[in-house]
């Protein structure tokens, strides 16, 4: 038990997890062909758009293509990940010139984006007072959930999103420790290139501020807490070094502002949405010409009419929050794209097994373990995530009597934080009980950890089901829903 112990703590086991992370990465990156992944198809074409154009252009684009086959292009606040990769690919095109090896690439640099997330995330839970066992145990964790794995082996948005919100957890992070206008102007900064990036963070960003000011008011009043960020204006302003960031941070943040504003800001007032309908900014016609508007559009109306001849939705909420789990399930640890694979009937029963009886060990220990006011934040947080994702899917649901768009990726952001409060529950219990009960929950989880290698390891999955992914037109036949 002693030994087993060394190897969980030991400072190898973390590089080992990481590094099958990205040599998992790396495989599926050469493996998979273009346009497998979710959505690769409209991320790199939109990648490959701005590439076209100069430099001095900038990211807003005034003007729409002469197809609709990315929809509409003009007025959707998420263009920062394009944007910035649109640099790489210019970089790479000279040297590179089939589509195939250009996607590749840029594969591999999302790659590097995924370590990325797993080094902040790392460095986060050592912030929050977490250790060895812990920390390596939810890494090894990341490094064999198939869609973690999947999700940055691709071309996709979420990548660089799920990075820049780790940052800002880390800037808040330390705003909630030291009140100063360094951290405050570096979470600004990140917060709106987080809201450039991807949309649905906006109200995620919302709750991390408030969950902020709440935790500062409760340690401090609020006059104690602006005379203690002009003190430290004053400070940095008189030191010269210090000067020069904060001015250049300044700089940033009106840019950054500004960028928002243009976006977000023009949007509500013009078309009272942050992100207008393709038909609110271009005509019906031209709109019908994408693929994914033209499926949605008819969909509704086929449901609309339906509902008129007295149609009921074929779930009701008790039953879609069931279909939805079951479907998160799959989405997460198994790969989910244009080519999908579905469970095996074994792994079925290993995740049913196995789910009932870490939430039951976690759920001893989080009766018995103190958090940390930061770990309470990131809880709620976590939660709160959760049940947005799932509030957004019922809401799609409810309006086009079908559900669209249940995706284990968009879950991603916080799964490391799961990951966390689930493993350092587990760990609390372990460490409460006496020595007969430790030893037969370590033979329980042993077991379920060889059996989920056994049939939920990416590489597994892969071996059994890859002629699925590398037949994209194959795996369309395999798809369940949305």
């Amino acid at each position: 038990m002693r030994k087993l112990t060394n190897v969980l703590k030991s400072p190898r086991l973390l590089t080992a997890a990481i590094v099958l992370f990205a040599l998992q990465g790396i495989f599926f990156s050469f493996a998979i062909p273009y346009k497998s992944p979710s959505d690769e198809e409209f991320h790199f074409r939109l990648t490959q758009y701005y590439a076209q154009r100069s430099v001095l252009a900038g990211p807003v684009i005034t003007e729409q293509t002469d197809n609709f086959d990315l929809g509409d292009i003009q007025r959707p606040p998420g263009y920062l990940y394009h944007y910035l990769s649109s640099f790489l690919l210019k970089v790479i095109q000279p040297f590179i010139r089939g589509v195939d090896g250009q996607v590749i690439a840029l594969r591999l640099v999302n790659v590097g984006l995924g370590v990325l997330t797993i080094i902040l995330a790392v460095r986060l839970l050592r912030r929050l007072g977490a250790r060895g066992v812990t920390i390596n145990l939810v890494v090894a964790w990341l490094a064999i959930t198939t869609m973690f794995v999947w999700l940055f082996a691709a071309l996709n948005y979420d990548n660089l999103a799920i990075v820049l919100f780790f940052v800002m957890l880390h800037t808040l992070l330390s705003l909630y420790q030291k009140v100063h206008i360094t951290p405050l102007l570096l979470s600004l900064i990140i917060s709106f290139a987080l809201m450039l990036t991807k949309e649905t963070f906006l109200p995620v960003i919302f709750i991390c501020y408030v969950l902020v000011l709440i935790g500062l008011i409760r340690k401090s009043s609020l006059n104690s807490l602006w005379k203690s960020l002009c003190k430290s204006v004053t400070a940095s302003w008189k030191d010269a070094s210090q000067k020069k960031i904060l001015l250049l941070l300044t700089v940033f943040v009106v840019l950054a502002a500004g960028m928002f504003f243009e976006r977000y800001g023009q949007n509500y007032l013009r078309y009272q949405k942050t992100t207008p309908a393709c038909s609110q900014v271009h005509s019906e016609d031209e709109c019908m010409q994408n693929s994914i508007y033209r499926r949605n559009k008819g969909q509704r109306q086929e449901y609309v009419v339906y509902r008129q001849n007295g149609g009921k939705p074929s779930m009701n909420i008790g039953q879609f929050t069931v279909k939805w789990w079951r479907l998160i399930y799959e989405r997460t640890y198994f790969f989910r794209g244009m080519a999908t694979t579905n469970p095996t009937w074994q792994a079925r029963i290993v995740a049913e097994v196995t789910a009932p009886v870490l939430l039951v060990i976690a759920g001893i220990g989080m009766r018995k373990r103190r958090y940390s006011p930061p770990e309470k934040a990131l809880a709620i947080v976590t939660v709160s995530y959760v049940i947005l994702v799932f509030l957004y899917n019922l809401n799609t649901y409810l309006y086009y009597g079908y559900p669209f768009a249940i995706q284990g990726r968009y879950l991603l952001p916080v799964l490391p934080l799961f990951y966390y409060f689930v493993v350092s529950a587990m760990l609390t219990t372990y460490q409460k009980s006496s020595l007969s009960y430790r030893r037969a929950i370590l033979s329980v989880l042993t077991v379920l950890v060889i059996a989920n290698l056994l049939f939920h390891l990416p590489l597994m999955i892969y071996r059994q089901k890859g002629d699925l992914l590398r037949r994209p037109e194959a795996g369309i036949t395999q798809s369940s829903i949305g």
